[in-house]
């Protein structure tokens, strides 16, 4: 097991913690013990690790829960368009440099948030990770590549209230 993959699993939301899974509560509020890696110079807290399962309710009070196929979580000391940190899943390929950003769209295909897709060897990839999160029919927005180094400046210096693609619709 990689460095990435014994830190993101040291989540209580981790299969293979022997932690008590957080209440419904406590993940509304952040308060359960997550995993921390560092990936590409960035500090990441992993609330689900692969093999976890995801449970929330939609805005229109249908339940729902994924399977993790990724970690998932966000990076330190960012704010995103929701107002909270920006969101990461982490593939398999954690020494890949190639990162994308998902310009996370709404069901009218209106620009939501950024999801980041790290330790991924493709847009292909990457792209079928994010979807694999979602139902079927999700629509995933635009999807731009770029360097870690770029990704790094731009988490700290870009207008993450804006999408980072010129052309914000579903792909």
């Amino acid at each position: 097991m990689s460095n990435i993959d014994s830190g993101a699993h040291e989540a209580a939301t981790s299969p293979l913690s022997s932690l008590p899974l957080p209440t419904d509560a406590q993940i509304a509020a952040g308060n359960f013990q997550m995993g921390h890696v560092t990936i590409g110079g960035l500090d990441v807290t992993i609330e689900w690790p692969q093999g976890s399962t995801r449970k929330g309710v939609s805005k229109d009070g249908t339940p729902w829960q994924r399977q993790m196929s990724a970690h998932y979580g966000y990076v330190l000391r960012t704010e995103g368009a929701d107002g909270e940190h920006v969101d990461v899943y982490i593939g398999p390929h954690h020494r890949s440099l190639r990162t994308f950003i998902v310009d996370q769209v709404d069901a009218k295909g209106r620009f939501d948030e950024h999801k980041l897709l790290l330790g991924f060897a493709s847009r292909e990839e990457a792209k079928a990770a994010y979807a694999k999160h979602f139902p079927a029919g999700f629509r995933v927005g635009p999807i731009k590549e770029m360097t870690i180094a770029r990704l790094r400046e731009w988490l700290k210096e870009g207008d993450l209230q804006k999408p980072i693609n010129r052309l914000t619709r579903a792909s």
